[in-house]
Protein backbone atom coordinates (compact mmCIF):
# COMPACT_ATOMS: atom_id res chain seq x y z
CA UNK A 1 0.00 0.00 0.00
CA UNK A 2 1.05 3.56 -0.78
CA UNK A 3 1.60 5.93 1.98
CA UNK A 4 -1.15 8.26 2.95
CA UNK A 5 -1.05 11.44 0.90
CA UNK A 6 -2.02 14.85 2.33
CA UNK A 7 -5.03 17.20 0.67
CA UNK A 8 -5.99 20.75 0.84
CA UNK A 9 -9.77 21.02 1.52
CA UNK A 10 -11.61 24.33 0.23
CA UNK A 11 -14.89 25.77 1.00
CA UNK A 12 -16.11 27.52 -2.11
CA UNK A 13 -18.26 30.53 -1.41
CA UNK A 14 -16.39 33.38 0.13
CA UNK A 15 -12.96 31.36 0.91
CA UNK A 16 -12.36 30.61 -3.39
CA UNK A 17 -15.33 32.67 -5.06
CA UNK A 18 -15.83 36.16 -4.12
CA UNK A 19 -19.43 36.17 -3.01
CA UNK A 20 -21.85 33.41 -3.73
CA UNK A 21 -21.27 31.40 -6.47
CA UNK A 22 -25.33 30.80 -6.74
CA UNK A 23 -25.88 33.99 -6.84
CA UNK A 24 -23.57 35.11 -9.52
CA UNK A 25 -25.10 32.01 -11.90
CA UNK A 26 -28.43 33.42 -11.10
CA UNK A 27 -28.73 35.77 -14.18
CA UNK A 28 -27.77 32.85 -16.72
CA UNK A 29 -30.06 30.62 -14.50
CA UNK A 30 -32.87 32.99 -15.40
CA UNK A 31 -31.96 33.50 -19.23
CA UNK A 32 -31.75 30.28 -19.97
CA UNK A 33 -35.36 29.41 -18.44
CA UNK A 34 -34.58 27.73 -15.75
CA UNK A 35 -35.59 29.30 -12.81
CA UNK A 36 -38.59 32.10 -12.51
CA UNK A 37 -37.84 35.91 -12.07
CA UNK A 38 -39.45 35.76 -8.46
CA UNK A 39 -37.06 32.85 -7.86
CA UNK A 40 -34.34 34.45 -8.97
CA UNK A 41 -35.21 37.04 -6.87
CA UNK A 42 -36.10 35.74 -3.62
CA UNK A 43 -32.81 33.28 -4.08
CA UNK A 44 -30.69 35.73 -4.51
CA UNK A 45 -32.07 37.61 -1.58
CA UNK A 46 -31.59 34.43 1.05
CA UNK A 47 -27.85 33.93 -0.73
CA UNK A 48 -27.00 37.89 0.06
CA UNK A 49 -28.15 37.10 3.40
CA UNK A 50 -26.23 33.88 3.54
CA UNK A 51 -22.88 35.24 2.11
CA UNK A 52 -23.43 38.41 4.90
CA UNK A 53 -24.49 36.81 8.24
CA UNK A 54 -23.97 33.33 7.60
CA UNK A 55 -26.61 30.74 7.89
CA UNK A 56 -28.25 29.65 11.38
CA UNK A 57 -28.45 25.93 12.06
CA UNK A 58 -32.10 26.24 12.73
CA UNK A 59 -32.22 27.13 9.23
CA UNK A 60 -30.25 24.44 7.47
CA UNK A 61 -33.92 22.62 6.46
CA UNK A 62 -35.38 25.12 5.04
CA UNK A 63 -32.00 26.33 2.95
CA UNK A 64 -31.78 22.66 1.80
CA UNK A 65 -35.44 22.93 0.45
CA UNK A 66 -34.44 25.92 -1.58
CA UNK A 67 -31.84 24.06 -2.58
CA UNK A 68 -33.70 21.13 -3.71
CA UNK A 69 -36.84 23.61 -4.92
CA UNK A 70 -34.41 25.64 -7.44
CA UNK A 71 -33.94 22.96 -9.60
CA UNK A 72 -37.16 21.37 -9.95
CA UNK A 73 -38.34 19.65 -13.16
CA UNK A 74 -35.06 20.66 -14.79
CA UNK A 75 -33.17 18.37 -17.29
CA UNK A 76 -29.61 16.87 -15.85
CA UNK A 77 -27.81 17.03 -18.92
CA UNK A 78 -29.43 20.33 -20.09
CA UNK A 79 -28.26 21.92 -16.87
CA UNK A 80 -24.97 20.87 -16.86
CA UNK A 81 -24.50 21.82 -20.45
CA UNK A 82 -25.59 25.28 -19.36
CA UNK A 83 -23.03 25.09 -16.75
CA UNK A 84 -20.23 24.46 -18.37
CA UNK A 85 -20.79 27.66 -20.51
CA UNK A 86 -22.14 29.75 -17.63
CA UNK A 87 -18.93 29.26 -15.37
CA UNK A 88 -15.89 30.80 -16.98
CA UNK A 89 -17.96 33.93 -17.33
CA UNK A 90 -19.63 34.47 -14.24
CA UNK A 91 -17.64 32.53 -11.73
CA UNK A 92 -14.45 32.45 -13.36
CA UNK A 93 -13.80 36.50 -12.74
CA UNK A 94 -14.94 36.05 -9.15
CA UNK A 95 -12.31 33.88 -8.08
CA UNK A 96 -10.08 35.40 -5.68
CA UNK A 97 -6.16 35.48 -7.08
CA UNK A 98 -4.48 34.81 -3.78
CA UNK A 99 -7.06 31.46 -2.70
CA UNK A 100 -6.42 30.10 -6.56
CA UNK A 101 -2.68 30.88 -5.68
CA UNK A 102 -2.68 28.76 -2.61
CA UNK A 103 -4.42 26.31 -4.30
CA UNK A 104 -1.81 25.72 -7.45
CA UNK A 105 0.68 26.14 -4.93
CA UNK A 106 -0.65 22.83 -3.21
CA UNK A 107 -1.01 21.09 -6.69
CA UNK A 108 2.52 21.77 -6.89
CA UNK A 109 3.28 19.61 -3.51
CA UNK A 110 1.39 17.10 -5.17
CA UNK A 111 -1.42 17.24 -2.74
CA UNK A 112 -4.45 16.45 -3.63
CA UNK A 113 -7.03 19.18 -3.54
CA UNK A 114 -10.94 19.11 -3.17
CA UNK A 115 -13.66 21.58 -3.05
CA UNK A 116 -16.26 21.43 -0.48
CA UNK A 117 -19.05 23.31 -0.71
CA UNK A 118 -23.33 24.04 0.40
CA UNK A 119 -23.83 24.74 -2.99
CA UNK A 120 -25.21 22.07 -5.24
CA UNK A 121 -22.62 19.57 -6.76
CA UNK A 122 -24.26 21.19 -10.80
CA UNK A 123 -22.73 24.68 -9.31
CA UNK A 124 -19.21 23.32 -8.08
CA UNK A 125 -18.22 20.76 -10.68
CA UNK A 126 -17.44 23.15 -13.47
CA UNK A 127 -15.75 25.13 -11.23
CA UNK A 128 -13.85 22.36 -9.86
CA UNK A 129 -13.13 21.42 -13.19
CA UNK A 130 -11.51 24.87 -14.62
CA UNK A 131 -9.32 24.43 -11.54
CA UNK A 132 -8.13 20.85 -12.13
CA UNK A 133 -8.98 19.64 -8.53
CA UNK A 134 -9.40 16.20 -7.59
CA UNK A 135 -12.69 16.08 -6.13
CA UNK A 136 -15.96 17.77 -5.10
CA UNK A 137 -17.90 17.39 -1.65
CA UNK A 138 -21.34 18.51 -2.03
CA UNK A 139 -24.74 19.22 -1.88
CA UNK A 140 -26.44 16.11 -3.53
CA UNK A 141 -30.34 16.93 -5.44
CA UNK A 142 -32.53 13.64 -5.93
CA UNK A 143 -32.83 12.88 -9.75
CA UNK A 144 -35.67 10.40 -11.25
CA UNK A 145 -34.90 9.89 -14.84
CA UNK A 146 -32.58 12.81 -15.02
CA UNK A 147 -35.05 15.04 -13.55
CA UNK A 148 -34.53 16.58 -10.74
CA UNK A 149 -37.48 15.52 -8.04
CA UNK A 150 -37.08 19.35 -6.05
CA UNK A 151 -35.53 17.48 -2.84
CA UNK A 152 -32.42 17.20 -1.72
CA UNK A 153 -30.58 14.27 -0.86
CA UNK A 154 -27.86 15.69 1.19
CA UNK A 155 -27.16 19.24 2.19
CA UNK A 156 -23.15 19.41 2.54
CA UNK A 157 -23.31 21.98 5.49
CA UNK A 158 -21.17 22.40 8.93
CA UNK A 159 -20.60 19.19 10.39
CA UNK A 160 -21.76 17.10 6.76
CA UNK A 161 -18.85 18.73 5.74
CA UNK A 162 -16.22 16.97 8.47
CA UNK A 163 -18.02 13.86 7.86
CA UNK A 164 -17.11 13.82 3.77
CA UNK A 165 -13.99 15.06 4.55
CA UNK A 166 -13.23 11.83 6.52
CA UNK A 167 -15.12 9.40 4.15
CA UNK A 168 -12.99 10.79 1.10
CA UNK A 169 -9.66 10.16 3.78
CA UNK A 170 -10.39 6.66 3.99
CA UNK A 171 -11.01 6.02 0.26
CA UNK A 172 -8.48 8.12 -0.94
CA UNK A 173 -5.63 7.31 2.21
CA UNK A 174 -5.16 10.84 2.91
CA UNK A 175 -3.98 11.20 6.12
CA UNK A 176 -5.84 14.36 7.64
CA UNK A 177 -3.15 15.58 10.47
CA UNK A 178 -1.07 16.43 7.26
CA UNK A 179 -4.04 18.19 5.72
CA UNK A 180 -4.85 21.24 5.26
CA UNK A 181 -8.49 22.81 5.32
CA UNK A 182 -9.31 26.74 3.84
CA UNK A 183 -12.84 28.35 5.07
CA UNK A 184 -14.02 32.20 5.52
CA UNK A 185 -17.37 30.72 8.16
CA UNK A 186 -17.57 29.41 11.93
CA UNK A 187 -20.21 27.47 10.30
CA UNK A 188 -17.28 25.56 8.79
CA UNK A 189 -15.33 25.07 12.15
CA UNK A 190 -15.94 20.96 12.19
CA UNK A 191 -14.10 20.83 8.83
CA UNK A 192 -11.25 23.56 10.39
CA UNK A 193 -10.99 20.90 13.30
CA UNK A 194 -10.80 17.95 10.92
CA UNK A 195 -7.32 18.48 9.47
CA UNK A 196 -4.25 19.54 11.15
CA UNK A 197 -3.46 22.58 9.09
CA UNK A 198 -6.70 24.96 9.49
CA UNK A 199 -6.43 27.94 7.48
CA UNK A 200 -8.93 31.21 7.70
CA UNK A 201 -9.67 33.27 4.64
CA UNK A 202 -11.07 36.31 4.93
CA UNK A 203 -12.74 34.97 8.42
CA UNK A 204 -15.98 36.46 9.98
CA UNK A 205 -15.89 37.92 13.41
CA UNK A 206 -16.89 34.80 15.33
CA UNK A 207 -13.67 32.41 13.18
CA UNK A 208 -11.59 35.64 13.48
CA UNK A 209 -11.66 35.28 17.20
CA UNK A 210 -10.86 31.57 17.17
CA UNK A 211 -8.15 31.86 14.71
CA UNK A 212 -6.56 34.00 17.23
CA UNK A 213 -7.13 32.34 20.38
CA UNK A 214 -5.69 29.15 18.24
CA UNK A 215 -3.00 30.73 16.72
CA UNK A 216 -4.32 29.79 13.25
CA UNK A 217 -2.85 31.18 10.16
CA UNK A 218 -5.64 34.02 8.86
CA UNK A 219 -5.45 35.03 4.97
CA UNK A 220 -6.49 38.19 3.59
CA UNK A 221 -7.74 38.00 -0.22
CA UNK A 222 -8.46 41.18 -1.79
CA UNK A 223 -11.99 40.81 -4.00
CA UNK A 224 -11.07 40.47 -7.70
CA UNK A 225 -10.67 43.83 -9.77
CA UNK A 226 -13.40 43.56 -12.30
CA UNK A 227 -15.95 41.09 -10.89
CA UNK A 228 -18.91 40.34 -12.70
CA UNK A 229 -22.22 41.82 -10.67
CA UNK A 230 -25.42 39.97 -11.36
CA UNK A 231 -27.45 43.34 -11.72
CA UNK A 232 -31.60 42.47 -11.88
CA UNK A 233 -32.99 44.52 -14.57
CA UNK A 234 -35.86 46.77 -13.07
CA UNK A 235 -38.65 44.95 -15.28
CA UNK A 236 -37.81 41.90 -12.76
CA UNK A 237 -38.46 43.82 -9.63
CA UNK A 238 -41.81 45.16 -10.85
CA UNK A 239 -42.34 41.58 -12.39
CA UNK A 240 -42.62 39.81 -9.28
Amino acid sequence: MNAPSSAAFFDLDRTLVHGSSLLALGWPLYRAGFISAKTLLRGGLSQLIFARRGTPTSQLDEIAQRIGGLFAGIDVANLATRMDGAVPRYVVPRLYRKSVAILREHQRRGDLVYIVSASPKEIVEPIARYLGVDGVIATVAEVQGGIYTGKVESYCHGPIKAARIREIALQDHVDLSRSSAYSDGVSDLPMLEAVGHPVCINPDRPLRTIARQRHWQIVKCDPPARPITQRLPLRLITES
